[in-house]
This record gives structure tokens, sequence and C-alpha cells, in this order.
């Protein structure tokens, strides 16, 4: 575990340091369009913005089981599939 929390591109060319204090956090992904941005895969700098849009909110409060609320996207379902299989 890492007391740092830092958002990170895909294509890991830039990240941000997120500046939280060490404390539990909650945390909402909200994503729009992710599969007419994953059949981009990863948009450089010069290229025209795609339809997918992403917020990320952090507030404090105790770690809690995660809840999927809603998932319309083949590219979420991937994604959600792998962040809840097991390690090993």
């Amino acid at each position: 575990m890492s007391e740092e929390a830092r958002l990170r591109q895909w294509n890991w060319k830039k990240w941000w340091d997120l500046g939280l204090e060490a404390r539990d956090y909650r945390v909402r992904y909200c994503a729009t369009g992710m599969d007419a941005g994953r059949s981009k895969n990863v948009r450089e700098d010069d290229e025209p913005q795609t339809a997918d849009r992403y917020l990320l909110q952090f507030w404090p409060a105790p770690p809690e089981p995660a809840r999927l609320l809603k998932q319309t996207s083949r590219a979420a379902a991937t994604w959600h599939t792998f962040a809840t299989s097991p390690v090993g």
C-alpha cells in the first residue's frame, strides 16, 4: 500500500499527484463514451478529442465493499472484471 495517490494516463506519458491526505477514501468513477474512446485506444496531444469523458471523485469515508451502480459499455465491463479479479 502506498501513501501517495497519483492519477496517470494509460500510456504512462503523464501523471499527476493528487495531493490527498493519507486516510481512507471512497471513490466514484464515472465514464461516458468508453467504447468510442477504447476504439481509439490512446489520444496523443496533437489529435482531436474523442467523445469519451471521465469523472473521478474522492471523499473521506470508511472503507465499504465496491458497488457497481450502472454499466453500459463493453469497455467498462472488461475493466470491472479486471479490477475485481483476484491477483495471482
